[in-house]
């Protein structure tokens, strides 16, 4: 049975269906039928089970075929605002954000008007449609944060698609009760980006033996002495940087599996670490991780962003060697080093090498929602305009960026709380980057605990 009948024009059918059945699909779990009407110009007309219609303002998907992609067809900072406690209870917040849409100061009318063009607003989010307009990049190739529409607003920690996707349900359940909305529930997905996966055990003999009379003689530190000598001599063991054990423990604890994303480089820049996955250190660490079930996951190399064959050649080595050493599950997760990322040539590559899942895009600078949600979607190809067979699991925090933000224990604490409550209210996925090598003081292990023990209490 059909829940809902969407009634728009024909312009930009594909990203039409795309954005419709994220909402109407993924997201509400509804069944719908599309009716194009030419007639139809400045709205989508959405029609309920009960024969009710409400009207959404449709901005963006009327754009001239001559300016799509350009930008006169970005948003207009400063953003237009709607200032209505009415929703305050649906999304967290006394105002509601317009990207797109007619400069109203309500946002549902007594005539059942969405004066929002909610569907083209998120479509622009979750594509990062800004990204293949603009030609701002930071000193890693990314898009900056200060150059988003978002980031402009100081809006990063507001998901703006999941508010949308709250407020298109109420007004449906304002106007037909009797709908049903599909149930999801909070996740949380720990994450570790392994770009060096022991501090001592990859020295040469020459240089292991200058470090440890270094560590007697000048820095007189037999604690570093033990450590070093352990790790070099019996695979990784007391090394500083061997938390791969404590990280699992804690996972399984929750019930949830954590994912390592290994490189596979011996590339030696002020951009990578090299280290080699077929040590018996690094050997046993990824035999280890998927004895216990948890997930092996890519992690390319810097240079490999604008480098397909580089790229190509170390998914291919990792996938072989732990083929070779009897690993069985499919390495088809994966994160760029320094969340490098190009819209959207390094999702078409994910594709091409198989990989499901990504969890790059977020900012390197800023904690909180750069694509707007917390919920895992379908990368949608602007330029070939087509999805891809490959979800992104939107980062949220990565803890270098919340160490830069906030300054001590306490305001970091606070700071994660706060961002695992918004995830938590809209039933999404927090995930969370946490690099082994930023676990090594006494007090970066407590927080990751505490925050752990957080989520406990909320799971």
């Amino acid at each position: 049975m059909i829940d809902i009948i969407i009634q728009c024009n024909k312009r930009y059918i594909n990203e039409r269906e795309y954005i419709y059945n994220y909402f109407f699909q993924e997201r509400l779990g509804l069944k719908y039928n599309i009716s194009y009407n030419e007639n139809i110009c400045d709205k989508v007309v959405i029609e309920l089970p009960n024969k009710e219609h409400i009207y959404i303002a449709d901005i963006l998907f009327n754009t001239p075929i001559n300016l799509w992609l350009k930008k006169d067809s970005l948003p207009k900072n400063p953003l237009h605002i709607i200032k209505d406690s009415v929703w305050t209870n649906v999304i967290m917040n006394n105002n509601i954000v317009e990207l797109y849409g007619e400069q109203k100061e309500v946002f549902f009318t007594d005539d059942k008007n969405i004066t929002i063009d909610i569907f083209g607003s998120a479509f622009f989010l979750l594509t990062g449609y800004e990204e293949l307009v603009l030609d701002d990049r930071n000193q890693f190739g990314n898009f900056p944060h200060d150059a988003t529409v978002i980031g402009k607003e100081k809006l990063i920690q507001r998901p703006i698609v999941d508010e949308y996707v709250e407020l298109l349900w109420n007004c449906f359940v304002m106007s037909c009760p009797t709908l049903i909305k599909k149930q999801q529930k909070f996740r949380f997905i720990p994450t570790h980006d392994i770009d060096c996966a022991f501090l001592f055990n990859e020295n040469s003999l020459f240089g292991h033996l200058k470090n440890s009379f270094g560590d007697i003689l000048k820095r007189k530190n037999l604690v570093t002495l033990w450590q070093r000598n352990a790790s070099y001599f019996f695979n990784g063991k007391c090394d500083p940087y061997n938390v791969y054990d404590w990280l699992m423990d804690l996972s399984d604890s929750l019930g949830v599996k954590s994912i390592f994303y290994f490189k596979n480089s011996m590339a030696k820049s002020t951009r990578d670490y090299p280290y080699r996955i077929n040590t018996k250190a690094v050997k046993h660490t990824l035999i280890n991780i998927d004895k216990r079930n948890h997930i092996i996951g890519f992690h390319p190399s810097f240079e490999t962003l604008e480098n397909e064959e580089l790229f190509a050649r170390e998914i291919k080595g990792l996938r072989d060697y732990c083929t070779h050493i009897g690993i069985n599950q499919k390495i088809d997760n994966i994160r760029s080093h320094y969340l490098r990322y190009s819209n959207p040539q390094t999702s078409r590559w994910h594709e091409k090498y198989e990989f499901i899942a990504d969890s790059t895009l977020g900012h390197r600078d800023r904690i909180g929602f750069r694509r707007g949600t917390c919920h895992e979607y379908f990368i949608y190809d602007i330029e070939e305009r087509k999805q891809l067979n490959v979800k992104e699991f939107p980062l949220i925090v990565m803890e270098q960026t919340m160490k830069s933000e906030f300054d001590c224990f306490q305001t970091r604490f606070i700071a994660m709380k706060r961002t695992i409550d918004i995830c938590n209210f809209y039933k999404g996925n927090f995930v969370l980057l946490w690099h082994n090598a930023t676990l090594v003081e006494k007090e970066d292990k407590l927080l990751y605990k505490e925050i752990l023990k957080y989520i406990r209490e909320i799971m």
